[in-house]
């Protein structure tokens, strides 16, 4: 199996995963690829959101 993610900012890791995948193992994909990419894409997106209170 395959996990992947994209979003408008460009394309994240193709992650080749063997067997079932448990949340154990998904948890480890989701911080250690996805979190990067956030890192890398969304540096300034949060900072750059207006608030409306």
């Amino acid at each position: 199996m395959l996990w992947g993610v994209f979003s408008l900012q460009g394309l994240g890791p193709l992650v080749p995963l063997e067997g079932r995948v448990i949340a154990k193992q998904y948890k480890f994909v989701l911080s250690d690829h996805l979190y990067s990419m956030m890192k890398h894409f969304c540096n300034n997106f949060f900072q750059t959101l207006i608030l409306h209170t």
